[in-house]
């Protein structure tokens, strides 16, 4: 039987890098813990434990000391791992640098090869140590050191070895409730996948069939994320008291009430007619377009040169020249919905599209078994279970949305500068029969992209629409509303789930519970804001005591925290902010920026910059 490990890296933070402590924890006896100093005593103890399986958390970090070690000592990488023998390795990483697995091979046996299998439990688990250990309510906490103390040569302290205990236990400890619940998959989608087949059984296939590549390439341009958008009038400005609200488990919720598609899809020429038995489309369009007075934007372009592909526009005028131009835009019904009701749209050429079968009782089953967890988990106090089925939830609609076209990287040593390098692995194309294509020279074609199964991605491109209405919909309700009563919007930023509005007073336009799946709850209270820019914003958050009471202290004045939002800045960074100086253009210390070095990879201090971004 495999056994499973956490393990952890200690390594010096100037180049050459090494590794100064290792360890190894057993997730199935947490207390069980083998440490030691050198990385080849790392892999001959891993060599003892046969055959394991062992989770680095953030596994592009350690993994670069593997690779490199291994590559230095003439190890030879495979694609397949079927071709693996003594002094072989295998990884599995994505051609934008995630790393997923590597696995590593000592000797082979009579009856079979006796290797390592090393995969990222960040991939589980999409959280820091800290936070893990925090989420899990585990009773150890990630502790503090000094990182450049082993650039020259010195012992490991207790201390240190105590941190490195503390970091493979919290992550062995979340990892053996994970598995006891049945979640063993290399990713947190996959594992609420295999769980939902689970409860579907065979009518997992009858509901999801597969698609060919070129239905599922023509819907998936319907497929687009959720809706941030920072109101212009406010932009850049500090803004007065205000409250935010969230929509109770937006995803899942869409996925347990909203109508969603399956089966197999009808092709259809020019505009959608009304259909009974296939209620749900997707409709491609050519068109003119022009927001209304008083609306928000909700339409983004991409990879077309005259238009922003990160702004929610205003009309069809090319950025460039002001003249209105004909685009072509491919929309779920819901997203079409909002387009009509948001812009005057002119000159609509109809270019066909997809239809579906509709249902809402596809998740609604598997959602309210884990919605029901969740609220127990709440009263008992279990925060482990809470966490666990919260990443249940928020992950399966992603995993239908999987894109077939894959392209990976395999590791070489670059021998000149003496660091481990990347290179695209190529396929050779072949036709149907599976016959190679060659060029005009008689060389066989190759390409860097393989070709998986898709799921199913009408699911994730309906889920995400239904998300994205459910958020503009609302935003749109109080800033039309506040217009009308007062002749100014409260309407300030929404943020995928989020919508942020001037003044104290609850919204009387939209549905607030504090529970109830789907409805609004409120989230905070900010004694002043400023919204920069989408994913960029900070408020002077209010603190409230045990009873819900918005605190101040002897003076009246509110007892605040400043929270920041904004992308791309490390949390490390955040000591630095103030309310003064988050301005665009302001720089702040903190961030680490990853480089290659000989060993693997250090982390070298550069200062975060924020500029602003092109709109």
């Amino acid at each position: 039987m495999t056994k499973l490990y956490t393990a952890d890296f200690e390594t010096t933070t100037c180049e050459p890098s090494s590794v100064w402590a290792w360890a190894l924890c057993e997730i199935e006896n947490p207390n069980n813990i083998i440490m030691g100093e050198k990385i080849e005593d790392f892999f001959e103890t891993c060599k003892k434990l046969k055959n394991p399986k062992i989770y680095f958390h953030n596994l592009k970090f350690d993994d670069s000391y593997i690779l490199d070690y291994l590559l230095r000592n003439n190890w030879e990488w495979h694609r397949d791992k079927k071709e693996c023998v003594e002094n072989d390795f295998t990884t599995l990483i994505s051609d934008d640098g995630k790393f997923y697995s590597t696995d590593v091979y000592f000797k082979k046996s009579k009856k079979k090869t006796v290797k390592i299998s090393i995969v990222d439990s960040l991939k589980i688990l999409n959280m820091p140590v800290r936070a893990v250990a925090k989420a899990f309510d585990l009773p150890i906490k990630k502790g503090e050191i000094d990182y450049n103390r082993h650039n020259t040569p010195c012992e490991v302290t207790t201390n240190e070895w105590d941190y490195l205990k503390n970091d493979v236990q919290i992550m062995a400890m979340t990892l053996k409730i994970m598995i006891k619940n049945g979640f063993d998959k290399m990713t947190i989608g996959a594992c609420a996948l295999a769980d939902y087949k689970l409860d579907m059984g065979k009518d997992f296939e009858r509901y999801f069939p597969t698609l060919d590549l070129l239905t599922d390439s023509k819907i998936r341009m319907s497929y687009k994320g959720g809706y941030t958008f920072a109101n212009p009038e406010n932009q850049g400005k500090d803004i007065g008291k205000g409250i935010v609200f969230d929509v109770n488990s937006l995803y899942p919720s869409v996925m347990f009430s909203r109508p969603l598609p399956y089966g197999k899809p009808l092709e259809f020429e020019g505009k959608y007619k009304q259909s009974k038995d296939y209620p749900l489309y997707v409709q491609n369009l050519r068109c003119m377009f022009e927001l209304k007075p008083n609306h928000i934007p909700t339409i983004q372009l991409k990879n077309n040169p005259f238009f922003m592909s990160t702004v929610y526009l205003e009309s069809s005028k090319n950025r460039l020249t002001g003249v209105d131009e004909y685009v072509e835009l491919c929309l779920t019904c819901v997203d079409l919905e909002l387009f009509f009701k948001h812009y005057n749209v002119k000159n609509v050429q109809w270019l066909g599209g997809y239809m579906f079968k509709q249902s809402t009782e596809l998740f609604r089953a598997w959602v309210k078994k884990w919605s029901d967890r969740k609220e127990h988990a709440d009263k008992t106090g279990n925060k482990g279970q809470r966490t666990i089925c919260k990443l249940m939830m928020n992950n399966l609609y992603g995993k239908f949305s999987t894109n077939p076209y894959v392209a990976s990287k395999y590791p070489y040593y670059d021998n000149e500068n003496k660091i481990v390098k990347y290179k695209d692995i190529e396929y050779e194309l072949c036709d149907e029969n599976g016959n190679p294509i060659y060029d005009e020279n008689g060389n066989v074609k190759t390409t860097n992209k393989t070709i998986r199964t898709p799921l199913y991605i009408p699911v994730g491109t309906f889920v995400t629409a239904w998300a994205r209405y459910t958020t503009i919909m609302a935003s749109q309700k109080i800033h039309e509303t506040s217009i009308k009563e007062t002749g100014k919007s409260r309407y300030l930023y929404s943020d995928t789930d989020s919508i942020h509005l001037s003044g104290f007073e609850y919204p009387t336009c939209i549905d607030i519970d504090s529970r109830a799946l789907g409805k609004w709850k409120h989230e905070s209270t900010f004694e002043r804001a400023r919204f920069l820019q989408a994913k960029r914003y900070i408020e002077d958050e209010i603190l409230i005591d045990d009873n819900g009471n918005l605190m101040k202290n002897t003076y009246g004045d509110y007892i605040t925290e400043l929270k920041i939002t904004c992308a791309g800045m490390p949390d490390k960074c955040y000591k630095y902010v103030t309310w003064e100086n988050f301005q665009t253009g302001a720089k702040y210390k903190g961030k680490l920026n990853p480089k290659t070095v000989q060993g693997g990879i250090i982390l070298i201090p550069i200062e975060f910059s924020l500029n602003a971004k092109k709109c």
